[in-house]
């Protein structure tokens, strides 16, 4: 996962391939995000 800014106040996260996954206003969020899709990747496996 990629965290990025989005704009002056959002944080975006994409996936390897540069696709959007989704907006958020906190960079915490981001992260929290990205870390749960993460996890839910690796149990799919």
């Amino acid at each position: 996962m990629i965290i990025r800014k989005y704009s002056d106040r959002y944080w975006a996260v994409y996936d390897e391939a540069g696709e959007l996954i989704c907006v958020t206003l906190y960079k915490k969020g981001a992260v929290e995000v990205a870390r749960r899709l993460t996890a839910a990747l690796g149990r799919k496996r």
